[in-house]
C-alpha cells in the first residue's frame, strides 16, 4: 500500500521525508531535502502489503535501520520472536529513553495497537491496545508524537463514526483519553492528518480545511 521513510535521525535534529512507492525500499530523503551534513544513520518504517519491495506477505511490517552502507532489519512481524506482531505499521516517534514507538493499524489482524521497539534488540512491547490500557479503543492509529512529559499523542478515528481525533496515551498504563476531537474541545472541526510538537505546543494538520491548528491540552 505504501513504503516510506518516516524519520531520519541526525546529530543536527530530525529530518522527515515521505516516499510514494517509488525507488528502493526505505530510501533516504531526496536531494532537495538533504541537510548540509547528512546523518550517519536513520531508522525507517515500512508498511508492506505484498508489494514486492521487501517482506514476504500481506501483513508483514518491518522497522529498518538505514546507513550509508545499506540497510538492515531491526524488527519484523515475527522476528525477534515475541508479541505484538507488526501488521501494518504507520507512524513512528521516539521515547525519552531512545526506544521507538510505532503505531500499527493492523488491517489483517484487527488488533490496532501502539508498540514500543527496542532500538538495539528489536524486541517489541505493547504500549497500548487490545489487552492493555483503558479508554476508547484504537481503530486506525496513524501519526504519533511524544510530549515532554512522556505522554504519547496518536491520531485516530472514532469507532462507528469515523470522526477524527487525537488520543493521549499514558505509556505507564496504556490508558487512552481523547485529547481533542468531535466531542472534545472547541474550535474548527478536527479532520486530522498528522500531529506534531514544537517547543511544547501541540499542532495538528487539517486536510479538509487546509490549515494547521494548535491544541490546548
Amino acid at each position: 500500500r505504501r513504503n516510506r521513510v518516516v524519520t531520519v535521525l541526525g546529530a543536527g535534529g530530525v529530518l522527515a521525508a515521505v516516499l510514494s512507492a517509488t525507488g528502493p525500499a526505505a530510501l533516504a530523503q531526496p536531494a532537495s531535502a538533504q541537510a548540509p551534513s547528512l546523518p550517519k544513520a536513520c531508522v525507517a518504517i515500512e508498511a508492506l502489503v505484498g508489494d514486492g519491495a521487501s517482506g514476504s506477505s500481506i501483513g508483514a511490517g518491518e522497522v529498518l535501520r538505514v546507513s550509508p552502507g545499506g540497510q538492515s532489519t531491526l524488527t519484523t512481524n515475527t522476528a525477534p520472536m515475541g508479541k505484538p506482531n507488526l501488521d501494518d505499521p504507520d507512524g513512528m516517534a521516539f521515547l525519552a529513553n531512545g526506544d521507538i514507538v510505532v503505531t500499527d493499524e493492523s488491517f489483517t489482524t484487527g488488533r490496532p495497537d501502539v508498540v514500543e521497539v527496542n532500538p538495539s534488540t528489536g524486541v517489541r512491547t505493547l504500549i497500548s491496545g487490545k489487552g492493555r490500557g483503558s479508554g476508547p479503543a484504537l481503530v486506525m492509529p496513524g501519526t504519533v508524537a511524544v510530549e515532554a512529559n512522556g505522554y504519547i499523542l496518536v491520531t485516530d478515528i472514532a469507532a462507528g463514526t469515523a470522526n477524527q481525533r487525537v488520543l493521549q496515551i499514558d505509556p505507564a498504563t496504556g490508558n487512552r483519553i481523547v485529547l481533542t476531537g468531535a466531542l472534545v474541545g472547541s474550535g474548527p472541526a478536527v479532520t486530522v492528518a498528522a500531529v506534531g510538537l514544537e517547543n511544547g505546543v501541540i499542532y495538528v494538520t487539517d486536510v479538509v480545511g487546509d490549515q494547521i491548528m494548535s491544541v490546548d491540552p
